[in-house]
């Protein structure tokens, strides 16, 4: 199966999913039907669909035509599969290795997703605390979830430099140093924003 081993099996560490707003793969990634229920909240239960099925990596949920559909894939290297989906929201699972479960309880609690994305955005300024040679996205959250000298609410991992920025601050609390790095002139396409909400 193409996909990340790490995320494809969750042993010893905690999963979680990663939720990105009006976002789905495009026609060029197969889905399979999760769930569909008209008129019905499918959130939490296209979730603890997903984490039943070890084949589903990632599922996108469309409220208009009340259905989740799963992906056996997940956009590691394929992040310009993923498109503007208005009504539709992406969800991937995430596997988090070297945290203790009642921190991540502590601070994560009943919420369904641990982190949200926002594609090739940034949050301008504001950095914490930087750290270099950073592999992945799922590892950068981890440096963010396990901070002790500051509350992280945000992190932005660039894939190219390998860096992982970590703020006290996220787009709610500095909606105005919220950008989007193609409104930048940056590196295209190479930077995940994602945010945790405490």
């Amino acid at each position: 199966m193409d996909c990340d081993p790490q995320t494809q099996n969750c042993f010893g560490g905690i999963e979680s999913f990663e939720k990105t707003t009006g976002t789905a793969f495009g026609p060029s990634v197969g889905t399979s039907v999760l769930l569909q229920q008209q008129d019905q909240a499918l959130t939490r239960d296209c979730i603890n669909l997903c984490k039943q099925q070890s084949q589903c990596l990632a599922f996108s949920l469309d409220y208009a035509g009340f259905r989740c559909g799963s992906y056996n894939v997940n956009s590691v290297g394929r992040r310009d599969a993923l498109e503007v989906r208005l009504n539709n929201n992406y969800f991937e699972k995430t596997c988090f290795h070297g945290v203790q479960r009642s921190l991540f309880e502590n601070l994560c609690g009943d919420r369904l997703w641990a982190f949200e994305r926002v594609k090739d955005a940034f949050l301008n300024g504001y950095v914490e605390k930087e750290v270099q040679n950073v592999q992945t996205k799922e590892e950068c959250e981890r440096l963010c979830l396990t901070e002790v000298n500051f509350i992280c609410r945000s992190a932005d991992y660039d894939e190219v430099m390998r860096v992982c920025r970590m703020s006290k601050e996220d787009r709610r609390s500095q909606p105005q140093a919220f950008r989007s790095r193609r409104q930048q002139q940056r590196l295209p396409g190479k930077s995940v924003c994602c945010f945790r909400y405490v």
